[in-house]
């Protein structure tokens, strides 16, 4: 099961702290939600907060200690100890996919099999983030393998039968938008998608029309 698993990208993602901004973004778009998938859970750093808005929780992640990590937190109703491409084995549907900071570590050659794996899951809300590759932080980790820019990508995700989306900024980190220099760029950067470090994009159902069905979860 821990074939192939980078250790040192393990004591990094152990490492993390929890964002502010993630959690408001869980708030906002997962309030109510009857069931939720956490996608590429890693040590379940974002586990309490779906847990808080959503009626069961469940991660997958292919790390197996970041798997143990995440079952610690007891956030999750279950997690999932496989790669993406299995996820049909473990599980039948969920509400909503919670898909943040994955993509972009999805070669290219594996995007859209990855994302009718996960849309397949998803019967009422798709959540999706990744940072911008305009900034440099996008390019520090090298498993960051995925080439896009915003524009092309959200065009990748509208290929999608079953789900319309919508590109949204999400700001600078909350360790950074604290700081006084900061604020009037990360004031710009929650309005405008080009200028943010990370963005979301909100995947809604299409009705039978081709549009998006309505506001789903949350």
């Amino acid at each position: 099961m821990a074939e192939g698993i980078d250790h040192e990208l393990t004591r990094r993602y152990l490492d993390r702290r929890v964002d502010g901004r993630m959690v408001a973004l869980i708030e906002r778009e997962l309030a109510g939600a009857g069931s939720v998938l956490d996608v590429g859970c890693g040590s379940g750093l974002y586990g309490p907060a779906l847990r808080r808005q959503a009626g069961s929780v469940t991660g997958i992640d292919h790390d197996p200690a970041l798997c143990r990590q995440a079952e610690a937190t007891g956030a999750y109703d279950q997690v999932i100890c496989a790669p993406v491409a299995r996820l049909a084995d473990h599980l039948d549907r969920v509400d909503a996919v919670f898909c943040s900071e994955l993509l972009e570590h999805v070669p290219g050659r594996e995007l859209r099999s990855t994302l009718d794996t996960l849309e397949a899951a998803a019967t009422a809300r798709m959540v999706v983030t990744v940072p911008n590759r305009l900034f440099p932080h996008a390019h520090l980790d090298p498993t960051h393998v995925l080439r896009y820019r915003l524009g092309s990508l959200l065009a990748e995700l509208n290929r999608s039968r079953r789900f319309a989306y919508t590109l949204h900024p999400l700001g600078f980190a909350s360790s950074w938008s604290q700081r006084p220099w900061c604020r009037p760029l990360d004031a710009l950067a929650r309005r405008v998608a080009v200028c943010s470090p990370t963005v979301l994009f909100r995947g809604l159902p299409l009705d039978p029309g081709g549009g998006p069905a309505g506001p789903g979860t949350g």
